[in-house]
């Protein structure tokens, strides 16, 4: 294709990269630019900017760039296109190669694309503008994110209610599903291991498998950069971009290849860095302003499950540093009360301050008086020993299971629904009863609440056990 404007014919090398790389849509409008002349208009350029109230035909591109301000006041509609106004002014005033942009629009219950990019070839700057009717494949988008989202939780709720919780399979499963819905094709999900060192908790790029690496916070990589600067960043290339301040970015394998890629800050509750997420996709600017807003998404859901693994260790790290302090009850090997006193204490305070969801239950063996009077306290002894093994084997590592006192045993669900934690207290309560030497037992569950004392709570959840107690008796 030959394209004469004004009598001139385009130079066949820019033909060939511009139309490379913008003729594949023929829906898509295409507005080029050289030397403040209208090198290329085609009709669905035209067409949409009828969505902006404009007339190409009488109001030409060029004198709507030159008077902006004057046509904002005529046509209040282009003033959505500041963004775009703007990257064009950045462009004529640089010195930079190549520069881009791209973003969606709302017009008139149209979304509308809208894309720049100003390169130069042949030491002559050269404007592309494009524009493209994006509404049905927006109106897909959203379905499709809301399934991402739905299964996305759906993997969260399921693993983090497992018994043997694993953070690297949660991230695996969220990395396979974006995945597969070609959100991305890689991912490098980092923390901070001490202020030194970065670990990959999570990474596979290129087919490369990452996890477990680390690395030193001073080879000022990208991920690096991201953690030290604590912000967000998008490279459209990642072979023709370049970090300040003597930061690089470190491709993998022998062979480097183009990368889109979007990078995000890990932070806690106070906005404090703690790592970064790379999402990667092969080839240039290959992510679309709807895709970030998902990908956000994901970051919070994924910072979820590092502070979830978090917590997790350290409650498991805790209960073996007291345990060698022994403070469990040497009979059942549940914590004792003194450790149930002071960890109730630390995690109701927790609960508070962090506003977590905390389950408590209270638990007493039916009848335990008579069995010691007619079977003996050995036979009662091994009826403590029984009950403790069963639900020792029913709970996870990062609940609490601890003796109140004489056949009377509290169990702690950090993080955890109250129907979860009926369903586990439920499942302990049948096993008792299959067991080789019965047992039945009544309790109360509760969620801890924030606005009595702690004192207050364990009444309650004590009453709750003793109206279970009474309902037997009916």
């Amino acid at each position: 294709m030959v394209i004469i404007v004004q009598g001139m014919a385009m130079n066949d090398k820019v033909k060939n990269v511009i139309f490379e790389k913008y003729f594949e849509n023929e829906n898509m409008g295409i507005l080029i630019v050289h030397n403040r002349k209208v090198e290329y208009l085609n009709m669905p350029f035209k067409n949409i900017a009828r969505l902006f109230d404009v007339d190409l035909e009488e109001d030409l591109p060029l004198d709507i760039y030159f008077d902006y301000k004057k046509y904002l006041k005529i046509k209040p509609d282009i003033s959505k296109l500041a963004n775009l106004m703007d990257y064009i002014n950045i462009f004529q005033n640089t010195t930079n190669n190549e520069i881009s942009f791209k973003d969606v629009k709302e017009f008139k219950g149209r979304y509308i694309e809208i894309g720049f990019e100003g390169f130069i070839i042949e030491n002559e700057k050269y404007y592309v503008i494009t524009v493209l009717d994006v509404t049905n494949e927006i109106k897909l988008l959203d379905y499709k994110y809301l399934e991402i989202s739905k299964k996305i939780s759906e993997i969260s709720f399921k693993e983090l209610s497992r018994l043997n919780f694993n953070s690297r399979r949660i991230y695996e499963k969220i990395f396979n599903i974006l995945k597969e819905y070609n959100i991305i094709k890689e991912i490098a999900i980092a923390t901070l291991k001490d202020e030194n060192k970065i670990y990959i908790e999570f990474g596979i790029i290129d087919n490369i498998v990452l996890t477990g690496r680390e690395f030193l916070r001073s080879n000022k990589t990208l991920t690096s950069y991201i953690i030290d600067n604590n912000k967000k960043i998008y490279i459209s290339d990642s072979l023709e971009y370049e970090l300040p301040d003597g930061y690089k970015i470190h491709h993998v394998g022998n062979n480097p290849k183009s990368y889109s890629v979007y990078g995000v800050p890990l932070k806690d509750e106070n906005n404090r860095v703690y790592g970064a997420i790379l999402y990667e996709r092969p080839k240039t600017n290959r992510f679309t302003k709807l895709e970030f807003e998902l990908l956000n998404e994901i970051t919070y859901a994924i910072q979820s499950v590092i502070r979830f693994n978090n917590l997790y260790k350290e409650l498991y790290l805790e209960k073996e540093k007291y345990y060698e302090m022994s403070i469990k009850d040497h009979l059942t090997k549940a914590y004792n009360r003194n450790f149930l006193e002071e960890y109730l204490k630390k995690i109701y305070e927790r609960s508070k301050r962090y506003d977590e969801i905390i389950t408590i239950s209270f638990i007493d063996i039916d009848n335990f008086k008579i069995i010691n009077d007619v079977y003996g306290h050995d036979y009662g002894d091994m009826c403590l020993i029984l009950f403790s093994e069963v639900v020792n084997e029913n709970i996870r590592e990062s609940d609490v299971f601890a003796r109140y006192g004489g056949d009377e045993f509290i169990i702690i669900f950090p993080n955890t629904y109250i129907e979860d934690s009926k369903k586990i207290m439920n499942r302990i309560k049948e096993k008792l009863k299959l067991s080789e030497f019965p047992i039945n037992i009544s309790f109360g569950i509760m969620e801890l609440d924030k606005e009595i004392s702690l004192k207050e709570n364990l009444k309650k959840v004590d009453t709750l056990m003793y109206e279970m107690k009474k309902e037997k008796k009916c």
